[in-house]
Parts: C-alpha cells; sequence; structure tokens
C-alpha cells in the first residue's frame, strides 16, 4: 500500500485523527512536566512519553477495544495508519513555544 501525504501530514488518517482529537495540549503540558532539563535533553523521552499517550486516548476514545467484526477491521486499519509521532512532535513545537514566552 503506498502512503501520499495530505494537508502537510503524513496521510489522511493523520490529519484526520488530529483534527478530531485535537485538544492534547494538556496532556502535553502534563508530560511536559514529568520530564526534567532542557528541552533538547527532554525531548526524546518527551516524544516518546507524548506518542504513547497520543495512541492510547484515540485508541480508547475511537471504541477500538469494543469493536467486533467488519467494523473492527476497518476501524484498526485506520488507527494503524495513523502516524502518532507525527501528533506528538506536533505538540512538542506547541509546547516548547509556550516555555519560551
Amino acid at each position: 500500500m503506498t502512503t501520499q501525504s495530505y494537508n502537510g501530514w503524513t496521510n489522511w488518517e493523520t490529519w484526520n485523527a488530529n483534527l478530531h482529537f485535537d485538544g492534547f495540549w494538556k496532556v502535553a503540558q502534563e508530560v511536559y512536566d514529568e520530564t526534567s532539563g532542557t528541552p533538547d535533553e527532554r525531548k526524546d523521552e518527551w516524544l516518546d512519553s507524548m506518542e504513547r499517550r497520543v495512541r492510547y486516548d484515540i485508541e480508547e476514545l475511537s471504541g477500538a477495544n469494543e469493536a467486533t467484526g467488519f467494523g473492527a477491521d476497518v476501524l484498526n486499519h485506520y488507527l494503524r495508519e495513523i502516524n502518532y509521532r507525527e501528533i506528538a512532535e506536533r505538540y512538542w513545537e506547541d509546547v516548547t513555544v509556550e516555555e519560551e514566552t
């Protein structure tokens, strides 16, 4: 399967997930507060933690664990296509700009 970019995102699924679940600012700040050091020192740890939180929240909110049959197949395919790291990176920019001000 080929992946095509969409509106500046890796693919449609990543763009769409970010569009519908664009409310991770509070989570981003919580994860940032849980890490220590300068922004450069904490970036990798923060991105790993944030990516896990975004994936978990999207999977829980989408009802992926309750879906069955054809609907589950479609939903799980959609969830596998999301670039969770890219969504996390978007929030890294926001959280570090906020700290600089």
